[in-house]
């Protein structure tokens, strides 16, 4: 049985970082918010953080430049995650230059 999961990815070596930095954290706002399953569904290890800030933030998502988020996405490779489903957004990003 392969293992797949959605990941959010937001680069921050792209003009429009805080567009999808806020992208991210309404995102995971949103899973947190659904009634009896959102924390369960999303929650990191440590528990679900009071506020969603930059540190906060890194623990649900792929956050950083193109380099960090390539080795991001091996960590959960090497962790089992055989199929990571990214957002259309974050897809185009990878295949991003930086300007």
């Amino acid at each position: 049985m392969a293992i797949h999961g959605y990941v959010l990815l937001a680069r921050t070596d792209l003009p429009g970082v805080e567009r999808r930095l806020e992208v991210v954290r309404r995102t995971v706002a949103g899973v947190l918010a659904l009634p009896d399953q959102g924390p369960a569904l999303a929650a990191p290890v440590g528990g679900v953080p009071q506020r969603l800030d930059d540190d906060a933030l890194a623990r649900f998502a792929v956050i950083g430049d193109g380099e960090a988020c390539l080795r991001r996405l091996e960590d959960y490779r090497r962790a089992g995650l055989e199929c990571a489903i990214l957002l259309p957004a974050g897809m185009r990003d990878l295949h991003l230059t930086p300007r």
